[in-house]
């Protein structure tokens, strides 16, 4: 089983994850339990090395869960065509990027994605050599867009997909700090037309940046699923409402890994977690509840759709698990 480690961005805070790639049982071991007892061993391989949280991408929810996974978010790739995009290229001066530009890529990436959007993997080398279109075959197209001082404001990476008349333009990396930024290097796409056919780039449904294309349909939706591995350690990491100062009561339960069972006290306060054992015990959560908590998937008040406790309504748990919205780009 492949995993990849890498820290993922929740409120604004990196928190290590083990992003699980891939794994195969062979044909003739299939039906039998292995999967199951493979990715428990992988989980706890990384909980022992004291990374707080797993990822994957679910194609089979009902053995993830099994293990403790809930969903998170979802990874959402569009498909329209050039004529869709719109923009001026113009607005913003524009020209190919050269691996000397990788670093001012980077650090807009942090400011504008990994800083502001929950999700955002910080992106280990694996990862960018993949968003960089260095990992497919052909060559990507590295396009940025600059301000009047020369400072870069915005990239795309895409690359060829297909042959003529069905080539297709696969946006692996689309970043823009600034609305002259996004209006250039959606010119840049729309210039495709003559030859590229459709756009496929991995998106939001409430992207502001779709809005133009109002007949965007998804070509493709993937479900994040997250687990949290040891709560301790997730909580302390994650990043929480600012002006929340609350402490909460429960009482965890883990069926994988039951070492940490029992009453637990979780306090917020200024963005910060801390969870300690102890306490007069309450609400029970496992694994799936909190997952679905701290990604801001469910509100409190639905976790029984979950099989979790019914926390309520306008509560303290409501106030230091607000809802989020978790729209993925990055595959894995």
């Amino acid at each position: 089983m492949l995993t990849d480690r890498q820290a993922q961005s929740w409120g604004g805070r990196l928190v290590p994850v083990a992003c699980i790639v891939g794994g195969a049982v062979a044909p003739e071991s299939r039906r039998q339990g292995w999967a199951f007892h493979l990715l428990r061993a992988v989980l706890g391989e990384h909980r022992t090395q004291g990374t707080a949280l797993a990822a994957l991408y679910a194609n089979n929810p009902q053995l993830y869960r099994s293990l403790g996974f809930e969903q998170a978010g979802l990874r959402w790739v569009a498909k329209v065509s050039p004529a869709q995009v719109g923009g001026t290229a113009t607005a913003a001066v524009v020209r190919r990027l050269t691996p000397q530009d990788l670093p001012a890529m980077k650090a807009i990436y942090r400011q504008v994605v990994l800083n502001r959007r929950d999700g955002a993997l910080e992106r280990s080398d694996r990862r960018w050599r993949r968003a960089l279109g260095l990992q497919s075959e052909g060559r990507p197209w590295w396009v940025g867009a600059f301000d009047d001082s020369g400072a870069l404001t915005g990239y795309i990476v895409w690359r060829g997909q297909g042959t003529i008349p069905k080539l297709s333009a696969v946006v692996l990396d689309f970043v823009a700090g600034s609305v002259a930024a996004a209006t250039a290097l959606r010119g840049v796409l729309s210039q495709l037309s003559s030859t590229v056919q459709s756009i496929e780039l991995a998106t939001a449904p409430d992207d502001p940046a779709l809005w133009w294309a109002d007949s965007a349909r998804p070509h493709l939706m993937e479900r994040l699923f997250i687990r949290v591995l040891e709560p301790a350690g997730a909580v302390g990491q994650w990043g929480f409402p600012a002006a929340v100062d609350q402490a909460l009561h429960g009482t965890w339960a883990d069926p994988i890994f039951p070492d940490g069972d029992g009453p637990f006290t979780l306090e917020v306060s200024s963005g910060r977690g801390a969870w300690t054992q102890g306490g007069p015990g309450g609400a029970r959560l496992t694994p799936r509840a909190l997952a679905a908590l701290l990604a801001g998937r469910v509100a409190p008040a639905e976790l029984a759709i979950l099989d979790g406790p019914s926390l309520g309504s306008g509560t303290p748990w409501s106030a230091v698990f607000p809802r989020r919205s978790v729209w993925m780009r990055d595959p894995f």
